[in-house]
């Protein structure tokens, strides 16, 4: 994800309007509002919150990249059909194959 993406992200979860421009972080508030880089009301973050949040949201993204890689398994898998022939011939497939899953991706 490019850096401008997300310092829109931070400053979107900080409160801030998303009417600036993310070339504003490379200037002082001061040298970003002469430009027109940044038009918020409130004053731009510091880059010691901006370092603060982009840290949280790095390691959110850490914390529940398994959730995204199961999901990507479980799309593939045609579930209902798998249930369907469980229950027609008493098998186990389709817990099977979303154990397998959980195992191949564990919660951390």
């Amino acid at each position: 994800m490019a850096v401008e993406h997300y310092a829109i992200i931070i400053a979107e979860t900080l409160g801030y309007e998303v009417e600036y421009n993310p070339a504003c972080f490379d200037f002082s508030e001061a040298e970003a509002r002469e430009k027109k880089l940044w038009r918020s009301e409130k004053p731009m973050p510091t880059s010691e919150t901006m370092e603060t949040e982009n840290a949280k949201i790095v390691t959110e993204q850490a914390s529940t990249q398994y959730i995204r890689q199961r999901k990507s398994e479980y799309d593939a898998l045609n579930q209902f059909e798998l249930m369907t022939d469980d229950a027609a011939n008493s098998t186990t497939t389709h817990a099977d194959a979303i154990s397998a899953i959980k195992t191949k991706y564990p919660k951390p």
